[in-house]
């Protein structure tokens, strides 16, 4: 199991988040190593809060995921998505704020993490 924003979450699951700047993501959570790895789909929907509801699995939707790994003096963490080619229409779009959001996310965990105690 994964915590992530006080929702417990398992391999399998169809989750809703709520980020409070965009609004309620749907997630389906294909895989699961807590705490060194997280997979899901998720609809790209830049400016469409009805589709980024919708149930990625049946939807047009891309896959992220995550893994951290233990490296000498901290931790790696990298990040993927893929399945942009997939996607309806113009791809661009959706590919640049997807790489600029990560980007932003990434940065924000850093930030995050390098000012915990310890």
């Amino acid at each position: 199991d994964f915590t992530f924003g006080g929702v417990t979450i398992q391999t399998g699951e169809l989750v809703m988040l709520d980020f409070e700047h965009i609004g309620k993501v749907a997630l389906y959570i294909e895989a699961v190593r807590a705490p060194e790895r997280l997979a899901f789909r998720w609809v790209q929907a830049v400016n469409d809060g009805v589709r980024r509801e919708q149930d990625p699995r049946t939807s047009p939707s891309t896959r992220v995921e995550l893994t951290l790994d233990e490296v000498p003096g901290g931790t790696r963490v990298r990040q993927s998505e893929t399945g942009f080619l997939a996607l309806p229409g113009d791809v661009a779009p959706h590919f640049k704020r997807a790489h600029q959001g990560w980007g932003v996310i990434l940065g924000l965990l850093a930030h995050h993490l390098e000012a915990l105690p310890g």
